[in-house]
């Protein structure tokens, strides 16, 4: 467990004319409820200033009985301010960005301990796709955009990495042992899901274990994007074609249909 050290994030309730009530809302982190001692949720505006800290409830009733709920003033001068969140992991010592944003309403109150409105830690899956003896694609579902990634390749010779919507977006890709991908002109991959990238390495045979690992996905502002996978995958291919002798005496036969072990082989076997 890291060691904790929460932000300065401190409420200044007499800063702004107008506030609004958040009577309930509930952290996600992958469709994973939030919520351990120290763990803070606060709203700022545009210029990074604190606009509201939240306090962690504790319901003794309701759906949510006995699990962290948010309650939180929000402040300000005027209504159509857009307020952003970020949420403190003390367990992970970080300061996360939430999806979600709001437009300041004068005395609004939205949400409560059991219907509480929903927000989402950015998050970002890796999956393998497409394994091949020379090459493999890696596949992303974000719910932010992603400006920049790179990760560690265990396993094969990486001989190049392209394409993908990395690629398709603008991002420059390199590689060594370590992947690389970046933008130095503020592109970005949009929410969604795809193929991220391919990678291409020498041909291998027989069973390899390839390891992805030191993930670190960025946002366009440079915070760090929570991800998970794609950890390991053992790579299957064709066994080297084995040595044979043809005669020149020869007969022909048409099979219908060949099985072995009681399954059809494919045209592709």
């Amino acid at each position: 467990m890291a060691s904790a050290n929460p932000p300065d994030w401190e409420d200044s309730p007499g800063a702004y004319q107008f506030t609004a009530t958040l009577s309930g809302g509930i952290i996600l982190k992958n469709g994973v409820q939030m919520g351990d001692a120290g763990d803070m949720f606060a709203a700022f505006d545009g210029d990074g200033n604190v606009r509201g800290v939240a306090t962690m409830l504790t319901p003794p009733f309701g759906p949510y009985e006995r699990t962290p709920v948010f309650e939180m003033q929000m402040r300000s001068d005027n209504n159509g301010d857009i307020l952003r969140f970020k949420y403190y992991d003390a367990s992970a010592d970080i300061e996360l960005d939430i999806v979600e944003t709001y437009i300041f309403t004068v005395n609004e109150v939205t949400g409560n301990v059991e219907n509480p409105i929903e927000f989402n830690l950015e998050f970002v899956t890796l999956k393998y796709n497409n394994a091949h003896s020379t090459g493999i694609d890696i596949d992303y579902e974000s719910n932010t955009e992603i400006s920049g990634f790179q990760f560690d390749v265990a396993g094969v010779t990486l001989t190049s990495v392209s394409g993908g919507d990395a690629e398709a977006n603008g991002l420059s890709l390199s590689f060594s042992s370590t992947v690389l991908g970046f933008s130095v002109t503020g592109s970005t991959i949009p929410i969604g899901s795809g193929t991220l990238l391919s990678l291409d390495f020498e041909e291998i045979i027989g069973p390899t274990t390839l390891e992805i690992s030191n993930v670190i996905i960025s946002g366009p502002g440079g915070n760090a994007i929570q991800n998970s996978g794609p950890g390991s995958i053992i790579i299957n291919v064709p066994p080297i074609l084995f040595d044979y002798n043809q005669s020149t005496l020869q007969a022909f036969y048409i099979f219908n249909m060949v099985t072995l072990n009681e399954i059809e082989i494919d045209t592709n076997d």
